[in-house]
């Protein structure tokens, strides 16, 4: 049983054994140190449950595409290739777990906080994540089915490490663009938001308008921020679909982007692809650069866009 500071966290889903490893080499279980017992004993206790709940639900997720990856390892040659691939195959399950928890813990405090954080929220979500990394480090390098690669002990130090300091480094951007940025007030959401947008002849532009269309209008009503976001992008799908610099076959690309994009949004925040996000906001404006009118609203739209992926 975990101590009074500890939490027990399913590091592999339904798939565990009763060893206390997966049948694919990933340890079962972490014990994770409470941070609230080195920091304050009282501070978010309000969103502890919640916060816990929803990295179980993010555990499980990673643990299914882990073992997927894993399957693909245990076919190869037995030696020192398939350590190595094996050894990369949990180091990127147990980073993928401390990011998911990072931004659990960020989505929740800037809820909390109406859409900010503070250095002291930073502060608490390093040393949760920290309390993670280590567990996960001792998980790795303790497992009977782990790597039995001379170097496994010092990659495992040097990965996680690596993933601590990525988090701490984002965080650090994110407050910062926080502080140059100020809150802006956005106005309540009207009842019943139209976020229709009006069809094309061609078929397959309509077919995209169509998957734009129930998307946007899932998600429009979500919250205020998702309302902003909704707006933005229904303008830009329609100016792209009625615009007439640019060939069908430009307006099929450029809406299939922003029908990505769409989609991004209506993930949460765990299960977005950030570097497929980025790739996408860069190459956009190529797609519709051509017409004069679209590259200015593209403009006009794009900080709404990457405010509220956080980019």
């Amino acid at each position: 049983m975990p101590g009074p500071c500890q939490l027990r966290v399913p590091a592999t889903g339904s798939s565990a054994s009763p060893s206390g490893n997966s049948s694919l080499g990933f340890p079962k279980t972490l014990i994770i140190p409470r941070a609230s017992c080195y920091h304050d004993i009282h501070m978010h206790d309000d969103l502890e449950v919640i916060a816990n709940l929803e990295f179980g639900e993010a555990v499980d997720r990673i643990s299914l595409e882990a073992q997927e990856r894993m399957r693909s390892v245990q076919i190869m040659p037995r030696g020192g290739q398939m350590e190595q691939a094996r050894l990369n195959a949990q180091l990127d399950q147990a980073g993928k777990k401390c990011r998911a928890y990072a931004q659990i813990w960020q989505d929740l405090l800037e809820a909390k906080n109406g859409g900010h954080l503070t250095r002291e929220d930073v502060a608490f979500i390093i040393q949760k994540v920290q309390a993670v990394v280590e567990a996960s480090k001792g998980s790795l390098m303790n497992a009977p089915t782990g790597s039995r690669l001379a170097s496994a002990g010092q990659e495992i130090t040097m990965g996680m490490d690596r993933v601590s300091s990525s988090i701490r480094r984002d965080l650090e951007i994110r407050i910062r663009k926080q502080q140059a940025f100020p809150k802006k007030e956005i106005m309540p959401m009207p009842p019943h938001v139209n976020v229709t947008i009006q069809s094309a002849a061609n078929v397959n532009l309509g077919s995209q308008v169509g998957t734009i269309n129930a998307t946007l209008t899932a998600i429009s009503n979500q919250s205020p921020a998702h309302h902003e976001v909704a707006a933005v992008l229904k303008e830009l799908s329609e100016s792209v679909l009625h615009n007439p610099q640019i060939l069908d076959s430009q307006k099929e690309e450029a809406l299939q982007v922003i029908a990505d994009i769409v989609k991004q949004a209506e993930a949460k925040p765990e299960a977005r692809s950030m570097g497929t996000l980025k790739a996408m906001l860069a190459g956009l404006p190529t797609l519709i650069g051509m017409a004069k009118d679209l590259a200015a609203l593209w403009e006009k739209c794009a900080p709404t866009i990457r405010h509220f992926f956080g980019i």
